[in-house]
């Protein structure tokens, strides 16, 4: 018998909570709309504002574009300065080797 007053208590007592949280929820939608800024509501774009955007948007890819072949000449002047030697790879063979022995993995 005691076991079932916890029940119905408990059922009870979720009942109201979540009617509780329900009415809480209606009343912040309910004030939410009352209260909020007619430039919201209001939220529309004007077709000057899109030729605007546009034309930005082409400014900028057209000042991309004509930047792009001085820097790719640029990379491409730097690539050349790299001199690659024996010295160099067996060094970094031996720098790589080095730290997996550090590390007890010989192989």
């Amino acid at each position: 018998m005691a076991t079932m007053q916890g029940v119905y208590i408990t059922v009870l007592g979720m009942a109201i909570l979540f009617a509780a949280l329900l009415i809480l929820m209606l009343a912040a939608m309910g004030l939410e709309r009352l209260f909020r800024p007619k430039e919201l509501e209001e939220e529309t774009t004007s077709e000057r504002e899109k030729e605007l955007v546009a034309a930005i948007a082409v400014a900028i890819a057209l000042k991309l574009k004509a930047q792009s072949p001085k820097r790719r000449s640029e990379i491409e002047n730097r690539k050349s300065k790299i001199e690659w030697s024996a010295w160099k790879s067996w060094g970094r063979y031996r720098q790589l080797m080095g730290s997996r022995e550090v590390k007890g993995h010989r192989g």
